[in-house]
């Protein structure tokens, strides 16, 4: 019988797309052959739009594994018209108009949305200490994965604990203005503090892209994912708050490769630079052999 813990949940930030790919299952199902701890566990599977039943029934029987005390749904409902991530480099969409009035986190909406929305609805449970957010990209890389991050909650003062970018294009990263932001995948600490620094952030990202989207010289085009707002507001943007900077923590146990750029990273490489790695986000990992 497992000791079951309230002082750290894990939460998946998902997609239908990716409960009905089974790319969220795998990813669930990775985590839990691959762990060793004496605790268990709520797990939180957290949706952009409703999941047929069947999937929900499939993805509820990860509750029958040792180390998990309850699989609790929860659903944002996220419109189709909301629901976009339009990148504007890639899409070439920056020159377009885009109505801030109908959809003011951005050209990425619906990740912001999504993102804002169900961590607001963790911040008002009860009991919980600590939340680790999850994506089905992600791969715990040692068995102790949850007993490592609970003892880094409980013995370190954060509001936000993740990872900055790792990956191959570090130097180009850090010539832009976003280069210290801390990756989406990590701790959050469940605090009033931490509740009013992501309410402020989600305040603050649309007040950017405004005031930005109405100037002559525009940097963002309408478009900034909230894990870089978070940076922006803890340490670098032009009304940041130095009160949230120490609170702020890139760790070694989150390792952020993340890009597509980074697909063709091995392992060993990954391991031989960053050997503290607990949580590794990468792309196509469950599709290579090396991983």
């Amino acid at each position: 019988m497992k000791e079951y813990t309230q002082k750290l949940a894990v939460f998946f930030l998902t997609t239908k797309k990716e409960a009905e790919s089974g790319d969220l299952l795998r990813a669930i199902n990775y985590y839990l052959y691959n762990i060793q701890s004496k605790y268990s566990f709520d797990l939180f599977l957290c949706f952009d739009q409703k999941v047929e039943k069947k999937l929900y029934d499939e993805l509820s029987d990860v509750k029958k594994h040792q180390n998990i005390n309850d699989v609790i749904f929860h659903c944002n409902n996220i419109p189709d018209d909301l629901n976009i991530y339009l990148q504007p480099w890639k899409k070439k969409t920056h020159s377009l108009p885009f109505d801030l009035r109908k959809r003011p986190l951005g050209r990425s909406h619906g990740i912001n949305k999504h993102f804002y929305d169900t961590l607001f609805y963790l911040q008002k449970l009860d009991g919980y200490e600590n939340y680790m957010l999850l994506e089905s990209d992600t791969k715990p890389m040692r068995s102790e994965w949850f007993d490592s991050c609970l003892k880094y909650a409980e013995n370190t003062e954060y509001l936000v604990a993740g990872s900055v970018y790792k990956g191959k294009d570090r130097e180009v990263v850090s010539k832009k203005y976003y280069s210290g932001h801390l990756n989406g995948v990590g701790l959050y600490k469940k605090s009033e503090k931490a509740h009013n620094f992501i309410k402020e952030s989600k305040e603050y990202l649309k007040e950017l892209l405004l005031n930005d989207y109405n100037s002559r010289f525009k940097m963002y085009w309408a478009f900034m994912n909230y894990d870089v707002a978070m940076y922006l507001l803890a340490n670098k943007g032009p009304y940041y708050k130095k009160e949230y900077a120490t609170l702020y923590k890139d760790t070694d146990i989150f390792t952020n490769c993340s890009t597509t750029e980074d697909e063709d990273l091995s392992l060993n490489s990954v391991l031989n630079e960053f050997p503290e790695t607990i949580i590794l986000h990468k792309k196509k990992m469950y599709d290579s052999d090396d991983f």
